[in-house]
């Protein structure tokens, strides 16, 4: 594995709730496998926030975690960013700082030891790709309960052949600069693949205001989201997002 030096970026916003219990396990390995981690707090475009930065204690903590060298870089940002405009002022600095990988996640995904080995193992052992997803159990209501089936975009290769990872131009698509042909490349176009025999807990959809607070984020951004809330921060399913995509299926719900 001495041939891979990943970094790693997490944006967030008032995110205490789950924050060092997401960045623990990648503390404990970062020296061991040669992780760097980079940290921005932004109050993302069309969030909803009292404050500019945070302001439960996120930046303090990070602060602290900077000043004792646990991660490597950490910057509070001006609010009304885009997701992407956001990450990319972390990939920045870690491809300044000539990491092979970059791999992107929030304060409610919780990487453990087995996680990361397994990631760090495959991508020791594969080369072909530019572009890997990561499969997650995304947990609805409670840490008991959770679906499957969400596999987003999550590691970019930062040089591949002859393109050039140039981070993120929406959310979670990334760019790859061709240097022979002198274009953009949208990243899927490249060899990619979904890392196997890998399970990732996210926190997404539990009961209480953070949950409420992300579907007023998706409301505000045009979107009509799966999932609602009631006036006890219970989750539910959307049954208004079903009847309006009758083709969607209801993912089925899974009990640990």
């Amino acid at each position: 594995m001495n041939n891979i030096n990943l970094g790693l970026v997490l944006s967030i916003y008032n995110g205490m709730e789950f924050l060092e219990e997401c960045l623990s396990h990648w503390i404990s390995l970062r020296d061991r496998l040669n992780i760097q981690i980079a940290i921005v707090d932004c109050l993302f475009d069309k969030f909803y926030g009292e404050t500019l930065n945070s302001n439960d204690g996120t930046v303090e903590l990070l602060q602290q975690y900077l000043a004792e060298g646990k991660i490597d870089f950490f910057d509070r940002l001006p609010p009304n960013l885009q997701e992407n405009q956001a990450r990319n002022v972390a990939i920045k600095y870690l491809i300044s700082q000539n990491v092979t990988h970059v791999l992107t996640t929030a304060p409610d995904e919780i990487f453990d030891t087995n996680n990361i080995l397994k990631i760090f193992n495959h991508l020791s052992q594969e080369q072909r790709n530019a572009l890997y997803y990561i499969d997650y159990k995304n947990y609805i209501g409670n840490k008991k309960t959770y679906i499957l089936g969400f596999c987003p975009k999550r590691i970019w290769k930062t040089k591949h052949q002859s393109y050039v990872f140039n981070g993120l131009i929406h959310d979670d698509d990334g760019v790859f600069y061709d240097l022979d042909k002198r274009k953009m490349v949208p990243d899927n176009l490249l060899p990619h693949q979904t890392i196997p025999n890998l399970q990732v807990k996210h926190y997404s959809w539990l009961d209480g205001e953070s949950s409420r607070k992300k579907i007023e984020y998706q409301t505000a951004r045009g979107w009509l989201c799966s999932y609602t809330i009631n006036d006890d921060n219970q989750v539910l399913m959307n049954e208004a997002f079903y009847q309006l995509n009758p083709t969607k299926e209801r993912p089925t719900l899974y009990h640990e």
